[in-house]
C-alpha cells in the first residue's frame, strides 16, 4: 500500500510541471577563477547524480569514479600560473563527461560564443560536410576547391574520417555513434572551432565519387573568418511541416522535422490529413530523417489519423524525484512528503491507449522515413509505427534506442552560467524485445547504396527511392 501511494505522489509530482532554470546564461567569454571552474564542476556532476534515473547504466562503478577523476585533471591542467581556466576548457571538460554517459539527452551545451570569432588561426576545413545515407560527403568548398562537392570524405590525415574527429565525437552525446556525428555536422562550424581535430596549415584527404577509386588531396585550413563568409550554414527546417502530392495525389509526402504540441503544431497536423482526405490519397510517406523529437503529445496527435486500435508509447517509464526537482515546485499539501520521495527512482507500467476519432481517418499505406538523426520523441514515435505495424519503416536505423532516457530539464551552472541538461526517465520501448538498450528500430525497407545508385541524380535519391517503391508495388 505504501508504495502504491509513492507512485500516486509521484504522478502527482510529475504532472506540476518542474522547471530547473534558475538563471539565465550571460554569455561566457572570460576566465574563470579555477576554484569557480571547480566548483561548476562539482554542480555539474552533483546534479546528474541526483536527477539522473541512472547516469551509470553504461559506465561501471569504477569507470565512472575514472571519469570524474580525469575531467577535474583535465581541469586542473588547463588552469594557468594564476589561477584561471577559460570557460570554454570548462565546457569542453563537461561536454565530453556528459557524453562517456551515452545519454543524448544529458549534454552539455558548447555554444558559438565559446569560440574567438575574430582568431585568425587556420583552423577550420576548407569544405561543409553533410550526411548522406549513412556516409560523409562534401557538400560545398571555398573557391578553387568546388571539385571537392559531392565527394565522400573517407579520411584524413591518413586516418578513417571518423577516427581523425573523434576528439569532437566523444563530447557529443548520443546513444549512437551515427546519431553522434549528425549532431556535429548539425553544429560542424562550433565543433571544430571549439575543438580542432586537424593542427597546422593543412590536411591530406581521401575522397572518393561513386563511379571513381579513392584520390588524395592536399587542402588548406582556412580562418573562421572565411569559413563563415564563404561556407555559411544553412539549414532548412519544417518545424511545422511541409508536405506535397505525387502520383497524381495518390501519394502524400511529409517532411516533419519537430514534434510540436503547441495548438499551432495541431493544427498544422490537422491541415495535412484534411489535405490528404480531400486529394483522397492512398499513401503516406512521413519524413522523419530530419526530426530529433518533440512532444509525444504531438506524436499522439498524428497517431490519432492512422489507427483505431489501442497502442501505448511506452511499456514502462522508470522516473526520478530528485531535490533539484523537488525545490522548485510549490507542493502545496505534499510538501512534508518531499523528504520521503526525493532521490528515488519509480517504475510505472504505461496502460494501451484508445485513439480519438478526429475525423479524416487515414486508412492507406503509411511509410516513415527514418535515420540516424530520427531521436528522441521522433524514434519513439517510430518504435510505435513498427512495434504495432501500423506503418513501414524505411531508411536507416533510428538514432534513438528502444530503451532510452529522457524528459531532460537545462540548468545553469553557477558560475559560468554553461547550460547543460540531465535526463530525469527512463523509457522503455512499447513491445519490449532483446537489444532494446542498444539498437534503435530497424527499417523494413533497408536503404542501400545498391538501391539509391538508379536515383544518384534525383534532388534527394531516398525520397526518389521510396516513391518509385510505392508506385512499382501499386502496380502489381
Amino acid at each position: 500500500m505504501r508504495n502504491h501511494c509513492i507512485a500516486c505522489i509521484a504522478l502527482l509530482l510529475l504532472c506540476l510541471g518542474a522547471s530547473c532554470h534558475p538563471q539565465q546564461p550571460t554569455g561566457p567569454s572570460s576566465p574563470l577563477n579555477l576554484a569557480q571552474a571547480t566548483e561548476d564542476l562539482g554542480f555539474f556532476f552533483k546534479t546528474i547524480e541526483q536527477v539522473h534515473p541512472n547516469c551509470r547504466a553504461n559506465l561501471s562503478k569504477a569507470d565512472y569514479k575514472a571519469l570524474k577523476e580525469r575531467s577535474y585533471e583535465a581541469l586542473r591542467r588547463a588552469g594557468d600560473d594564476k589561477g584561471q581556466a577559460l570557460v570554454r576548457v570548462l565546457a569542453l571538460t563537461a561536454a565530453q563527461a556528459a557524453a562517456a554517459i551515452g545519454d543524448g539527452h544529458t549534454s552539455c551545451d558548447l555554444s558559438p560564443n565559446l569560440a574567438d570569432p575574430g582568431d585568425p588561426t587556420p583552423c577550420m576545413p576548407p569544405f561543409r560536410l553533410r550526411w548522406d545515407a549513412g556516409h560523409v560527403t562534401i557538400d560545398k568548398a571555398i573557391s578553387g576547391l568546388e571539385r571537392l562537392a559531392g565527394a565522400r570524405l573517407l579520411q584524413i590525415n591518413g586516418k578513417p574520417f571518423e577516427e581523425a574527429i573523434a576528439p569532437v565525437l566523444a563530447r557529443v552525446s548520443g546513444e549512437r555513434q551515427a546519431f553522434r556525428m549528425i549532431c556535429f555536422l548539425n553544429q560542424q562550424e562550433v565543433y571544430w572551432a571549439l575543438v580542432r581535430p586537424v593542427q597546422g596549415e593543412e590536411m591530406t584527404i581521401t575522397i572518393r565519387r561513386a563511379t571513381e577509386g579513392p584520390q588524395i588531396v592536399k587542402v588548406p585550413l582556412i580562418s573562421q573568418a572565411r569559413y563563415r563568409q564563404e561556407l555559411p550554414a544553412v539549414r532548412h527546417i519544417y518545424p511545422a511541416g511541409s508536405h506535397e502530392f505525387h502520383h497524381d495525389g495518390r501519394t502524400c509526402y511529409w517532411r516533419y522535422d519537430s514534434f510540436n504540441d503547441s495548438d499551432q503544431g495541431r493544427k498544422a497536423i490537422d491541415a495535412v490529413f484534411k489535405d490528404i482526405r480531400e486529394h483522397n490519397a492512398r499513401n503516406l510517406i512521413i519524413d522523419l530523417r530530419f526530426n530529433g523529437g518533440g512532444a509525444t503529445a504531438a506524436a499522439d496527435h498524428i497517431l490519432n489519423y492512422l489507427t483505431s486500435k489501442p497502442y501505448r508509447d511506452f511499456s514502462r517509464v522508470d522516473t526520478r524525484l530528485s531535490r533539484q526537482l523537488l525545490d522548485v515546485q510549490d507542493l502545496g499539501a505534499l510538501e512534508p512528503f518531499a523528504r520521503l520521495i526525493q532521490g528515488h527512482v519509480y517504475s510505472s507500467k504505461l496502460k494501451y491507449r484508445k485513439p480519438a476519432d478526429l475525423g479524416y481517418k487515414f486508412e492507406g499505406s503509411v511509410y516513415a522515413l527514418v535515420g540516424s538523426y530520427t531521436f528522441s520523441s521522433a524514434a519513439d514515435f517510430a518504435h510505435v509505427l513498427k512495434d504495432f505495424h501500423i506503418g513501414t519503416l524505411v531508411g536507416e536505423e533510428t538514432g534513438g534506442l528502444r530503451q532510452c532516457f529522457g524528459d531532460c530539464p537545462g540548468f545553469f551552472m553557477p558560475h559560468s552560467n554553461l547550460s547543460f541538461s540531465v535526463s530525469t526517465k527512463r523509457f522503455y520501448a512499447p513491445i519490449p524485445r532483446p537489444g532494446d538498450a542498444t539498437h534503435g528500430s530497424l527499417p523494413d525497407i533497408l536503404i542501400t547504396d545498391d538501391r539509391l545508385a538508379s536515383f544518384a541524380d534525383a534532388g534527394d535519391p531516398e525520397i526518389a527511392f521510396i516513391l518509385d517503391w510505392i508506385r512499382k508495388h501499386e502496380a502489381q
